[in-house]
């Protein structure tokens, strides 16, 4: 059987042959060049935190190089520093922190140049990796560390193992956040950074058919991303939230949980408020942090049905998911099949029903019709009259959250996708476990 060819082959570097996969080993040694990680209770660095545990759970070795926390607040958080790195271990985990630049407004530019301060940042401990390791997996976002990442694929003689959660560059452009006449060479290099990887995965078929589109190798692997269906399950009798907030048992709670950032679309959460304004039974609650969240919060300042709150600690998670009677999930048109909520699988397995804003065609879309409703992107008068619908229709909601959860017990469980994971993680190293 011929060995895979690693990243570092295809560059032209010299390295050790891919060990074949005859050979055995109790585990393996993982390096994690990413953006996002622990800390960061929303977004990729939930997912890349909770496989990097499992696989330390599972006795691989596992070491990360990221950026402090930062995101969805934008701003680094204590104890962490943006312009001091730091190590850290969470369990048997060994973490380099490296300094990164966090723009408090960021723009199209601004959000490059920070990007391009991780990716530089990242270089020096990447190189300076000691011995050698058999997979280097990274996530998109942020391709500004895949540089660094290969190169660690190279100093280590492993693999590269290319995990697309985002189609950040994709997405950027629909959105006109960067200039047209980067498209050519953003592709160029996306390709040639593809091309070096000897696996790239994403987390829905119509991403892979997206990856494919710009350069990515056929067979591409589809891991969605997860929910621990045990620990986030329906909750029996109203949400701790409702007393807390003072809400009584009339008033039905429609919820935005998450980032507020502007490809979220989220101007058509206000527009729907104003438009149920009449509604003394109905409240919107809009809950996290984001770059979007400052303008939100000036222009609903005369919408007497809307609340803001911080992003609620992740141990609350069930109780603050079953305040929502309805959950929002709004996305800007053309995004769709460029990016996957992460908050959609929390949602799913909560049992709630939902409303999103999508193309119908979209894979969102295919998703939200097993537990909501589908309007399309800037549609406020049928995106009020959806929510209307569902806070009229108490029965249908029951039904709609009911085939969510089982959707997400079917599909989505932690429990089923993390060792598929895991098992490509040893196709990735060319390697087999040893029996126990």
């Amino acid at each position: 059987m011929t060995p895979p060819a690693t990243a570092a082959s295809r560059s032209g570097l010299r390295s050790a042959p891919t060990p074949p996969v005859s050979e055995s080993r109790e585990f393996l040694d993982v390096i994690l060049p990413v953006l996002n990680f622990s800390q960061e209770e929303t977004g990729v660095g939930k997912y890349t935190f909770e496989m990097a545990k499992f696989f330390s759970e599972q006795g691989h070795s596992v070491k990360v190089i990221c950026a402090p926390p930062y995101y969805p607040w934008w701003r680094v958080q204590a104890p962490y520093k943006s312009w001091k790195g730091m190590r850290e271990t969470i369990g048997t985990m060994e973490i380099q922190r490296c300094p990164i630049w966090v723009p408090r407004q960021p723009t199209g530019m601004k959000r490059a140049l920070h990007l391009s301060t991780i990716g530089a940042s990242v270089v020096i401990p990447s190189v300076l990796l000691p011995g050698k390791a058999d997979v280097v997996w990274l996530a998109q976002p942020s391709l500004s560390l895949a540089p660094a990442a290969l190169m660690a694929a190279w100093r280590t003689k492993s693999n590269a193992w290319m995990h697309v959660q985002d189609l950040e560059v994709a997405a950027a452009q629909h959105l006109k956040v960067l200039p047209g006449i980067t498209k050519p060479l953003i592709a160029v290099l996306e390709r040639n950074l593809y091309s070096r990887c000897h696996t790239v995965s994403t987390i829905s078929p119509s991403m892979a058919a997206q990856l494919r589109q710009r350069g990515s190798p056929e067979n591409i692997p589809v891991f969605p991303n997860w929910v621990d269906v045990d620990a986030i399950q329906p909750l029996r009798g109203a949400s701790p939230y409702r007393a807390q907030l003072e809400l009584d048992d009339s008033m039905t709670v429609v919820l935005y949980s998450g980032n507020m950032g502007e490809k979220q679309g989220m101007d058509i959460i206000l527009q729907a408020a104003r438009r149920l304004a009449h509604r003394s039974d109905i409240l919107f609650i809009l809950a996290g942090g984001g770059n979007a969240r400052p303008r939100l919060e000036l222009a609903a300042n005369d919408i007497p049905n809307l609340r803001f709150l911080p992003l609620q600690p992740s141990h609350r998670m069930q109780e603050f998911l079953a305040l929502g009677d309805i959950h929002l999930v709004p996305q800007s048109a053309g995004v769709g099949n460029l990016v996957m909520p992460s908050k959609m699988t929390a949602i799913l397995s909560a049992g709630r029903p939902v409303v999103a804003t999508c193309d119908s065609d979209d894979e969102l879309a295919s998703v939200v019709r097993r537990c909501g409703l589908v309007v399309a992107p800037g549609d406020d008068e049928a995106f009020a009259r959806a929510v209307e619908d569902l806070v009229d229709s108490p029965l249908r909601r029951r039904a709609l959250g009911a085939m969510g959860r089982e959707y997400a017990e079917q599909n989505l469980s932690s429990q089923v996708i993390l060792p598929r994971m895991e098992a490509h993680l040893w196709a990735v190293a060319g390697l087999e476990r040893k029996a126990a």
